[in-house]
């Protein structure tokens, strides 16, 4: 290969990198520029059977041997389409990489990873060009037919590598599947068809599908006098229709992400390309693979499914990464094998269009189970259906006695996922589809994605859906028996039976009251022969009460049917009533009444019910007293009511009382006592005469004994949140919570739940205390309870009146605040070192909390400092101003002067704004803290020398002196200033604005002659610094 060819693939390989678009459209405008696009006369082919078709580059030099399949314009489905990138123009974008040895070999320039690229193979070996031979390539197949050979062409060609002789081969060639049942009707079965009993026996047939696929076939020979290791890379970039992004699958599924499948760990025997994502149906066009199994393919090392735009550039080596990809591309590796000399080896895979899916669904009805028996009127079924590549919902048939129901007609589906492999049907039919003790029967069939139809699934079912019926009783109604008779009745299900298990004998008198008896007590037996259960009370020792009315009846006799199955049926209704002596001396009572208490502000009836062995009096019109002896002209059972408390001297209204059964009367529909306020308490008295005179001696009625009724008035409790007032601030993490209780008469204590930032207590918390005497709540937070910045959720439940008079949920909120300020920024910073004589010392304080509700803010009055050095503490809290959280003081404003060396501390306290109250004596949460910095050591120093003050043109007119201790107004200090001759001149006893500074005067202020000066300053009585000045004119 020559330099330029070199750069020219440079070129291109960098215009690949770096211009790749990333809009899909233009993506696949710029990837047919890249290849050339258009249709060459250097092709060979295309060659094809009735299925697909295959051409092969024969002239171009880095592309000599590739190829591209597509299907045949035989075809009739889809003609001319593509199955490998562009076809049926120039092939390009697939390559393979030939190993020998350590060398790598391909006939495509695209590969330029590591270890690459490979050597290209320019030209074909002699005697093996790439031409169009017109014979099969004669490869053994399986004898069951799903290969057979082709009376069309086949493409050879190959070249020679590291010593070796390698020659590709590709050939159409037909495959078929497997032989299949499937039913012979055209187009689709209607499902009134399919449950047509002679149906599947006269339009079932065996069926063979075939399709058409590409060998890719590799012979290698070694004519050497040496062995030699040979393995095989190809790269194929498939592109199914118009859609460059293929998905790829394989016989494990599709997971629309890189995948890599190894020899030594699995792999699948064919995979697939799609126009779309799967599920395929069969308008859609897919490509097949084999890779094992089939065809005598040869079993790849490894194969990877993913991006063509990285495969395009691998020689060998390549680790996968598992991501998504968009223009989609295979790998198939046969590793390297050992040739020896004269020796050869054979490698071949396919692809080419997909065989359909005959696969046929199966069906599963799972519930209920066979011959199950059921009492559910419309007994739920679920059936199963499963099919690799998806079931069709919408075609999904069931039978049930007959009635075709066709999704999702009372029915629902259910699965896991997109690609519907496993549906559960549940179906609900609808009332009316069974009767009882029948024999259900339900076929279903399932078809998928490609109108394949399920064998059918039968199953039956028995249906119980009526209890078990007493036809008959010992006795009938009205009947008067002893004390102690027994009584029998007849019993039957003509279904599933009785369990006899659940015998319940049941009766209720008006004073006898009610009893349940059942069999193993002694007083209850069945006959299951005939049906018969017989009552003897004699057996337990029981007896009925005088003068009473019983009902008498079998209160449970089930069937047998299981629960699951909504069984068992319970027995149909069934009793019957007797009467017995009468023996009645005792009168009657108000056994209990309704309401016990009355919300305020609502009208109510009153309920009496009464006790009495005979019964109270409606009044019926056969028994209205004469009016002669002790009783009144009417018996009808009234109440007289009152507000006041008595009802001897007067009462506020009468309300007569009606019958709702023998015991029980209410004033409901004939009057009401009027709504009453809180705190009122109504008072009642009932007047009525038993009913023991069914012999007409009406002396025998006797009156209602004497009784007085209260219904206190009641309303609904109220609370208030007293301490700490709803939204307020307060610095006590133990705040206690006082509620004050608002009610007309007792506070249900017991009731009461309070919800403290979500956890609940109740009065017999240590933490939550009701105290009577106050009608007040508290709640003293303790250990884990106590409280932390932020807001504290109050609700208040379960608030009720001993009468259960129930009041509203309350919700408060209030704010605790426990941290205090904090300060910041301090300058100077912590451990620093000042050099200046005068400085500001700043600091800022912030009150900061979880919540803004929750953070009191800063006090600014609140905020002291202090300073404090060798000398003592200086209180400076009157000198610092503040601009918002920022405050200041000046160490000069603030008096404060400092020796060298000396350690400053700075002391702030402050507050932030929450108030001593009556419910928290916390007050502010303060913040008392201190930092310290230091004062440097100030070097002896003069400044400006020689300097010219007579001339006075403002420049180098005086010098400034530095001097330890400068800084502090506590000590002496003075500066000398001498002539040559150790005259002195001029004393300086204190700085100027400017600082301590010579003029070049003298100590009357007239100008020093030119010359050199001595200088000496002295602090405290000691010479600290000295040196000389020039004076020049």
């Amino acid at each position: 290969m020559n330099n330029r060819f070199i750069v020219i693939t440079l070129i291109v390989i960098a215009s690949i990198c770096i211009a790749q678009p990333t809009d899909t459209v233009e993506y696949i405008h710029w990837k047919n520029s890249v290849g050339g696009g258009a249709k060459s006369t250097m092709l060979l082919g295309p060659i094809q059977n009735e299925y697909v078709a295959v051409q092969l580059d024969n002239v171009d030099e880095d592309e000599r041997g590739c190829f591209n399949i597509g299907t045949s314009t035989l075809y009739s489905p889809r003609p001319d389409e593509t199955l490998l990138f562009n076809y049926d123009s120039d092939p390009w974008s697939s390559h393979a990489v030939f190993k020998v040895d350590d060398s790598y070999y391909s006939y495509s320039d695209a590969p330029h990873d590591p270890p690459g690229p490979p050597t290209v193979l320019t030209s074909t070996a002699s005697g093996h060009s790439f031409v169009i031979r017109d014979t099969v390539i004669d490869i053994p197949y399986p004898l069951t037919g799903e290969m057979i050979p082709d009376t069309t062409e086949y493409i050879h060609g190959g070249w020679l590598a590291g010593g070796l002789l390698i020659m590709q081969n590709l050939a159409p060639i037909h495959v078929y599947g497997d032989v299949y049942t499937a039913i012979d009707w055209p187009g689709t079965v209607p499902p009134e068809s399919l449950f047509s009993p002679t149906f599947l026996s006269t339009h079932i047939a065996d069926m063979v599908d075939t399709t058409g696929t590409i060998m890719i076939q590799y012979i290698i020979e070694n004519p050497d006098a040496s062995s030699h290791d040979v393995g095989i890379l190809l790269e194929m970039d498939t592109m199914i229709g118009g859609n460059d992004a293929a998905p790829l699958a394989t016989s494990y599924g599709y997971a629309a992400v890189e995948q890599e499948f190894l020899a030594s760990d699995v792999m699948p025997e064919v995979w697939y390309a799609g126009e779309d994502d799967p599920p395929w149906d069969p308008s859609v066009l897919v490509a097949q693979g084999f890779l094992s199994s089939r065809l005598e393919a040869v079993t790849p090392d490894r194969f990877l499914v993913g991006s063509w735009g990285t495969y395009d550039n691998v020689t060998w080596d390549y680790t996968p990464t598992f991501g998504t990809y968009w223009d989609s591309a295979v790998l198939i590796y046969w590793f390297p094998r050992t040739i020896p000399p004269g020796g050869s080896l054979v490698f071949n895979t396919y692809y080419g269009l997909k065989l359909p899916e005959r696969e046929i669904p199966t069906v599963n009805i799972i519930s209920p189970p066979e011959m199950t028996l059921t009492a559910c009127p419309g007994q739920p079924i679920e059936i199963v259906c499963t099919d690799e590549l998806g079931v069709d919902t919408t075609n999904f048939a069931v039978s049930i006695n007959g009635n075709i129901l066709v999704y999702p007609d009372h029915m629902t589906a259910t699965w896991v996922g997109s690609l519907m492999t496993s549906i559960t049907f549940h179906i609900q039919p609808p009332e009316g589809y069974y009767t009882s003790c029948e024999t259900v029967r339900v076929v279903a069939f399932a078809r998928d994605f490609f109108e394949n139809i399920s064998h059918p699934d039968t199953l039956l079912f028995t249906t119980d859906l009526i209890g078990p019926e007493v036809v008959s009783f010992s006795i009938s109604d009205f009947d008067t028996l002893g004390l102690t008779d027994p009584i029998s009745a007849t019993v039957q299900d003509d279904c599933s039976g009785i369990d006899s298990s659940s015998i319940l004998v049941g009766l209720v008198g008006v004073l006898t009251g009610a009893h349940t008896f059942a069999i193993g007590d002694g007083s209850v037996l069945y006959n299951s022969s005939t049906g018969e259960i017989n009552f003897d009370p004699t057996g337990i020792g029981f007896y009925y009460m005088y003068d009473d009315s019983i009902v008498f009846g079998i209160s449970r006799c089930a069937d047998n049917v299981s629960e699951e199955y909504c069984g068992p049926n319970p027995i149909q209704d069934n009793s019957v009533i007797f009467y017995t002596p009468d023996n009645d001396t005792v009168p009657p009572e108000v056994f209990a009444y309704d309401p016990i208490f009355m919300t305020a502000g609502t009208p109510f009836p009153i309920q009496v019910i009464f006790h009495d062995q005979a019964g109270v009096d409606t009044c019926s019109p056969s028994y209205i007293y004469d009016g002669s002896g002790p009783y009144p002209n009417t018996m009808d059972p009234y109440l007289i009511w009152d507000d006041d408390g008595e009802l001897d001297i007067n009462y506020a209204g009468r309300l007569d009382l009606v019958a709702i059964d023998e015991t029980t009367f209410t004033t409901a529909g004939v009057g009401m006592v009027p709504a009453h306020p809180g705190g009122s308490e109504i008072v009642f008295r009932v007047y009525a005469y038993d009913n023991d005179f069914s012999r007409n001696r009406i002396e025998d009625a006797l009156p209602v004994r004497e009784n007085f009724q209260t219904i206190p008035i009641t309303e609904a409790p109220t609370a208030t949140l007293e301490s700490p007032p709803e939204s307020s601030i307060t610095s006590c993490e133990d705040q206690v919570i006082v509620i004050a209780i608002h009610c007309s008469t007792e506070v249900e204590a017991d009731s009461i739940e309070l919800y403290v930032n979500g956890t609940p207590y109740d009065t017999s918390s240590d933490q939550l205390i009701f105290i009577p005497s106050t009608n007040t709540l508290e709640f003293h937070p303790s250990g884990a309870a106590i409280f932390s910045d932020g807001a504290v959720q109050i609700e208040l439940q379960g608030l009720y009146d001993i009468y259960g008079t129930p009041g509203i949920t309350y919700n408060w909120t209030f704010f605790t605040d426990l941290t205090p300020p904090q300060l910041s920024n301090e300058i100077p910073s912590q451990g620093s070192e000042v050099a200046d004589i005068s400085f500001d010392i700043s600091f800022t304080l912030q009150d900061i909390g979880p919540i803004p509700e929750a953070t009191a803010g800063l006090d600014t009055s609140s905020v002291q400092a202090w300073v404090s050095n060798n000398e003592g503490t200086f209180d400076v809290t009157t000198y610092i101003s503040n601009v918002g959280n920022l405050f200041t003081l000046n160490t000069a404003t603030a008096g404060l002067s400092f020796l060298d060396n000396e350690i400053i501390t700075v002391r702030v306290r402050a507050g932030d704004d929450i108030e001593v109250m009556e419910y928290c004596d916390q007050g502010s949460n303060i913040l008392d803290t201190t930092w310290t910095f230091s004062m440097s050591e100030t070097p002896c120093h003069r400044g400006t020398n020689p300097i010219t003050p007579a001339l006075e043109d403002g420049f180098n007119d005086w010098t400034l002196f530095q001097f330890p201790n400068m800084r502090s107004d506590k000590l002496d200090k003075k500066i000398y200033i001498y002539d040559r001759y150790e005259h002195l001149v001029r004393t300086i006893e204190n700085p100027d604005e400017d600082g301590w500074k010579w003029n070049g005067k003298d100590d009357n202020e007239q100008f020093v002659p030119q010359g050199l000066y001595i200088y000496i300053i002295v602090v405290d009585g000691e010479a600290v610094c000295n040196g000389t000045i020039s004076v020049a004119r």
